[in-house]
């Protein structure tokens, strides 16, 4: 199994069988892990952690991108963005909100921006 690799999983055979047949019509090979057991024993799907589709690792990439158009893996196009994949590089590293959820990190970062632009200009005026 050294020179296969995960492309992804699917809690229902039904999806695991048109990815493998959509995969197949492109010329690559797919072995699906665990079918039988989630065939046999539908509740132990999450438990196993559904059917696993493998392709070989030369045709890894290939196979990623066949199942992102044909809509059986969805992306997240905001993780794509070279800007916030930075800022999510850069913000991680602080030492007290770095473990914290992305979301977090945005808001306590746009949080300090607008402090930081807003504090000076109402001392400016106050005056």
């Amino acid at each position: 199994m050294g020179n296969w690799k995960v492309v992804t999983s699917f809690i229902y055979p039904h999806e695991a069988s048109l990815a493998k047949a959509k995969l197949e019509s492109e010329g690559i090979t797919v072995i699906l892990r665990d079918e039988k057991i989630v065939e046999t024993y539908s509740a132990y799907s999450q438990a196993v952690g559904g059917i696993k589709v493998l392709v070989s690792k030369n045709d890894f990439t290939k196979a990623i991108h066949i199942l992102i158009e044909s809509g059986f893996i969805y992306t997240n196009r905001a993780t794509t963005n070279s800007f916030i994949l930075k800022f999510n590089e850069l913000t991680s590293k602080l030492p007290i909100i770095g473990k914290s959820s992305y979301e977090l990190r945005v808001l306590v970062t746009l949080t300090l921006l607008i402090s930081s632009i807003l504090v000076p200009i109402l001392i400016f005026y106050s005056v």
